[in-house]
């Protein structure tokens, strides 16, 4: 599984068959949530996203995203399937976030 790198502190991974310009979007909407993230944290030190391909069927296929968001030391993480691959990274992206607020 290939990693990139957004700058120190983010990674996504599994994205590497997806097309350019939803790629473009993919980094463009986690490099988003992590400002936010670096505004509402303690100390935010790291945020990975991971894409998995579950039910590769051509009718069926879903998405796997799993967020992990290291803040002062304290791990969040969050999963979300479903068949929107954009829908489903925002839906683990918001979970994060609402689970650093409260």
């Amino acid at each position: 599984m290939e990693d990139i790198k957004i700058g120190n502190n983010i990674v996504i991974s599994g994205f590497g068959d997806v097309e350019a310009d939803k790629k473009a979007v993919v980094n463009k909407m986690v490099s988003d949530y992590a400002r936010r993230f670096q505004g509402q944290c303690e100390k935010f030190q790291r945020l990975q996203v991971t894409m998995k391909g579950v039910h590769a069927e051509e009718k069926a296929h879903k998405f796997e995203i799993n967020g992990k968001l290291l803040d002062n030391g304290r791990s969040y993480t969050s999963e979300v399937v479903d068949h929107d691959l954009l829908s489903s990274l925002d839906k683990a992206l918001k979970k994060l976030e609402n689970s650093v607020v409260r």
